[in-house]
């Protein structure tokens, strides 16, 4: 089995790393296969989401396979994520609980509504919820969904 995770590479990272291989702890040798291959700098430096992490896994080794080859191994968890469907046409996105966004009723840039549904683990949504997508931040607002 695997699970979900958000993997930040954080610091200075020079221009002349990447792409990356993400290794595991749990894996037997430590950090033997790769479980996520040719990662952008970009994605990692915004934070990647893989659903792909090794259970087991607390450490991940983030190597770089380009010019340079250097790595860091940075801790994981199963981040909480909050739930929220979009009342106009029912399409479900997510944001993480750290994000400080605290409102059961918001709306986007375009005056749809959000509607909050369900909140747990980033693993567990992603089985309750197949193909919700993540959303930085919600607006706060007066909408209500009806």
């Amino acid at each position: 089995m695997a699970f979900s995770a958000i993997i930040t590479l954080t610091g200075t990272v020079g221009v002349d790393v990447g792409p990356f291989n993400l290794y595991s702890d749990a894996t037997i040798p430590a950090y033997g296969t790769a479980f996520e291959t040719s990662v952008s700098r970009g994605d990692l430096i915004t934070g990647y989401t893989s659903s792909a992490v090794p259970d087991g896994t607390s450490t991940v080794k983030i190597k770089s396979t380009g010019t340079c080859t250097n790595f860091i191994l940075v801790g994981v968890d199963d981040p909480s994520v909050e739930v929220y469907e979009r009342c106009t046409d029912g399409f479900v996105v997510y944001i993480l609980t750290s994000s400080g966004v605290d409102t059961l009723k918001a709306e986007d840039n375009v005056a749809r509504c959000y509607l909050h549904i369900d909140a747990g683990t980033l693993t567990e949504m992603e089985v309750a919820h197949p193909g919700m997508t993540e959303l930085s931040s919600l607006v706060t607002s007066a909408c209500e969904c009806v």
